[in-house]
């Protein structure tokens, strides 16, 4: 008998394993998201189920792999993300899976910025806002018993909105 010829190559991928995802691209992502959580102080994802793999998968077939990896040391890499936030938010597995979120992440909206005063010199304040810190910081001496002779024997009408010195 004569062994059977062997079978034409197909164009067409074999079928990814249930579930739905390829399992190199997404079991990558969410190798790296863990590895990230875990040194970044954030939650490491204990299942992927269905629905995250199909949005990992998304994720991936849109942007590209090289991407979502970005992405994913972005996070890592933002105090926002990262739970210094006035509310103590922290990104999951979950946030980087929204198309919407994904995006911001790529575009650098968490990114941390730059502290501005000491990127630019301070603006000089308007005649207004000056005498406004002014009476403030009189106000405050006061209140905490500082004297200062520069305020001595004047009298701010707070309750008439006018805040010259009378």
């Amino acid at each position: 008998p004569t062994p059977p010829s062997p079978k034409p190559q197909s164009s067409i991928p074999p079928s990814p394993p249930k579930g739905g995802s390829s399992p190199t691209g997404v079991d990558q992502v969410v190798t790296a998201f863990s590895e990230m959580a875990r040194q970044s102080g954030l939650s490491v994802p204990r299942a992927v189920t269905a629905s995250r793999r199909r949005s990992l998968l998304l994720r991936i077939e849109e942007h590209g792999l090289p991407a979502v990896l970005d992405a994913i040391q972005r996070i890592g890499r933002s105090r926002f993300c990262r739970g210094e936030n006035d509310r103590g938010w922290r990104a999951d597995l979950d946030f980087l899976c929204q198309p919407k979120s994904f995006v911001s992440i790529l575009e650098g909206k968490y990114d941390d910025r730059p502290l501005q005063q000491s990127q630019s010199p301070p603006r000089p304040q308007s005649p207004s806002m000056q005498r406004h810190h002014d009476i403030h910081a009189r106000l405050k001496r006061e209140l905490y018993g500082e004297p200062d002779e520069q305020f001595a024997g004047q009298t701010v009408d707070l309750a008439a909105g006018d805040f010259r010195s009378h």
